[in-house]
């Protein structure tokens, strides 16, 4: 062969036309051929694909490389329909190729060939039940709930069907139903979960499999804490962390300490927050877990105070190369408040509507409701009133239906702010009062002094400064513990526009001067001007002479 006929015989077209030419017997001894080559060269003698009595793959020494493996198990699969080796060596090939993929992070393969096995003739029992539940494992990265769910539940099938229901098969239930149980969580059934994961922690208990139980134990806490039930503390991750640290369990620890790290949060405690998310992180990068890296970078940026943009955009590098689109689509709506803050509206609608359409396409009632929030913040800054009311009347049913009290909470406050800078004071009041009582039964601190303190100012707005006193410190005394400068500096600001209605004027006046101006945030200028007006308007309503220097960001 020349060297022009060879430069065109490896064109990908040409390759392909010759390959297809092929009679399909020829092509499957090719495949045939291929496969001895490289088992010859990597792989002499292939490991049985098989679960321990934890219901777990044992990676074999001597492995080859997942860019290996993909290659004997692609070439097995295609020469398995006419060679009846190949139909027997296909099921550990495909089985370690998939879980290769899923170590390196390589999410839509993994779930490709996870998929593969649990559909071969020859796959059965605890077998195809992990294999089920894989997939699922992979599908739920890939935010598509609902088809998740039907993986988990084929898979629980199986384990179940069985009349022989070893240890093994119970290991595998019990793995499947605490997946289904973070599934159902996102599909916005948190009774459901729960009682899965119960389920779960009693297979767990009855084999003595120590590591499912701290799992699904641990994943219980977590939707405890996202729904922000009260019986959930600090001490119970706590516990968890030392028991994970006793398996040990480097990935399940570094899990555990981001679950503290958001608890430890909300309760103000930010240096601590900040100290658990840097050993999550560490554990994630040691042990090579991209996802959990990827998650640590979001709590970073949406946790904690200073906020850098560059982490959001390396956690959605990640998300994107390893097909994690759960995390993506967090990113992804940050990046539309980004955006926002920005002053590039058209950018954080574009984004923000897409969010949703995802949602919507993949099945993520949980992922919506987030959206829905996002869009409605976009809209207040450049939407018509009539979009405005719209998605916030979608986001507050939307979250109610799934007990997504961030974003209710949140929708109620910034539906109760539209409403009162069109003066609609009473029905503003009505929406800042359901979410004050929420955030008080829910026992978010954070959220309850935001809300007060937007209560307080809508009493003093309407001439009524003694129901505002103890709001207004609770929202100062929240701001301080948050390290929330810009909030506290507003309250306080307020405060003084209190005592000057009260007529308490050298107190007000101390108030006032008592916090720096303002770092040139427009929202925060607007409320700024909105107090220093309703200090002038108690002035001129007591005949008192306002002798105080303007405001530098007023003046």
């Amino acid at each position: 062969m020349d060297a022009e006929t060879a430069y065109l015989f490896r064109h990908a077209l040409l390759r392909d036309a010759a390959y297809q030419l092929q009679l399909p017997v020829a092509r499957a001894s090719l495949h045939a051929l291929a496969c001895d080559i490289l088992l010859g060269l990597f792989w002499p003698e292939p490991d049985p694909f098989e679960l321990d009595e934890n219901g777990t793959i044992q990676i074999p020494p001597g492995i080859p490389a997942f860019s290996i493996l993909s290659e004997l198990a692609g070439h097995a699969d295609l020469a398995a329909g006419t060679h009846a080796r190949f139909r027997e060596l296909r099921v550990p090939l495909i089985g370690h190729a998939a879980s290769a993929a899923g170590r390196g992070f390589d999410l839509p393969e993994a779930r490709r060939l996870w998929a593969r096995l649990a559909g071969l003739p020859g796959v059965r029992g605890e077998l195809a039940a992990y294999a089920c539940q894989r997939t699922g494992a992979m599908t739920e990265a890939a935010a598509e709930y609902p088809e998740a769910a039907i993986q988990l539940r084929r898979a629980i099938r199986l384990a179940r069907d069985n009349p022989e229901r070893n240890r093994i098969k119970r290991a595998v239930e019990a793995a499947s139903l605490n997946l289904l149980g973070r599934v159902q969580s996102r599909l916005g059934d948190p009774d459901g979960a729960r009682r899965l994961w119960q389920e779960s922690i009693g297979i767990a208990s009855e084999i003595g499999h120590r590591k499912g139980l701290l799992v699904s134990t641990a994943n219980m806490l977590f939707e405890a804490g996202q729904r922000r039930d009260t019986d959930i503390t600090i001490d119970d991750v706590k516990a968890l962390i030392g028991q994970a640290d006793q398996l040990p369990e480097p990935t399940l620890t570094s899990q555990l300490r981001l679950m503290l790290a958001k608890l430890l949060a909300r309760s103000g405690r930010l240096a601590e927050a900040e100290h658990e998310i840097e050993l999550g992180m560490q554990g994630a990068r040691e042990t090579g877990d991209e996802r959990l890296e990827c998650s640590a970078l979001l709590q970073k940026y949406t946790l904690l105070p200073g906020r850098k943009t560059a982490d959001l955009e390396r956690a959605l590098g990640i998300a994107r190369r390893i097909g994690d689109r759960s995390s993506e689509l967090v990113c992804l709506r940050n990046l539309a408040l980004v955006a926002l803050d920005e002053g590039r509206h058209e950018d954080a609608l574009k984004l923000s509507r897409e969010n949703i359409e995802t949602c919507r396409e993949i099945g993520d009632p949980v992922g919506y409701s987030h959206s829905l929030h996002n869009l409605s913040r976009v809209l207040s800054e450049c939407g018509t009133d009539a979009e405005i009311i719209s998605v916030h009347e979608e986001a507050i049913d939307v979250a109610r239906r799934v007990s997504d009290h961030d974003n209710l909470i949140a929708n109620l406050c910034n539906f109760g702010q539209f409403h009162w800078e069109r003066g609609r004071s009473a029905e503003a009041e009505r929406l800042f009062l359901e979410a004050l009582d929420l955030s008080q039964q829910v026992g978010d601190e954070y959220c309850s002094g935001a809300v007060s303190g937007n209560l307080a100012i809508l009493h003093i707005e309407r001439g009524r400064p003694r129901p505002a006193e103890t709001l207004l410190a609770e929202a100062i005394r929240t701001a301080s513990r948050f390290r929330e400068t810009a909030m506290h500096r507003l309250w306080t600001r307020w405060d003084a526009a209190r005592m000057a209605q009260l007529g308490q004027w050298d107190a007000a006046r101390e108030q006032w001067e008592s916090v720096s101006a303002n770092a040139g945030d427009p929202r925060e200028r607007t409320s700024e001007e909105r107090a220093w007006a309703a200090i002038k308007a108690a002035a001129a309503a007591q005949a008192h002479r306002l002798d105080w220097p303007m405001p530098p960001s007023t003046s």
